[in-house]
């Protein structure tokens, strides 16, 4: 698959906890932190550009979210372009249904393990039927 990203909004952030490339986090501890999405459907700040591992925070890395725009996002779950997608319990993408948080528009087709490339939407306020 092609690779690719096109930036609407990126932002760095502190993480409270270990955060993997291309998954979805959601709000920390303090205002500047994220953690990692664990609640399935749920509402986030968007998806991680790079990996910040545990022993890389102590020394004071962060990560960078894509928060809009176009962004690469690892499969939990096949998905086929044009599903709206939403997150699940490991951050992953996976195709939304009944009243997930809206997260964006698969822009290619996978399956589980494969990263593709999401059109992301305003995923803190949208939480409505995609049925």
């Amino acid at each position: 698959m092609v690779a690719y990203g096109n930036y609407g909004i990126a932002k760095g952030y502190d993480a409270d906890s270990e955060i993997l490339k291309f998954t979805a986090v959601t709000w920390g501890a303090d205002a500047e932190s994220v953690v990692a999405v664990t609640v399935a459907g749920s509402s986030g700040v968007g998806i991680s550009q790079f990996d910040c591992l545990t022993a890389e925070i102590a020394r004071g890395k962060g990560v960078t979210v894509m928060e809009d725009g176009i962004t690469e996002w690892i499969l939990g779950d096949t998905v086929t372009r044009g599903d709206r997608v939403t997150v699940d319990t490991n951050g992953f993408c996976v195709r939304a249904a009944g009243y997930d948080f809206l997260w964006g528009v698969a822009r290619q087709s996978g399956t589980a393990g494969q990263r593709i490339a999401v059109s992301l939407e305003d995923v803190k306020n949208r939480n409505e039927t995609t049925t």
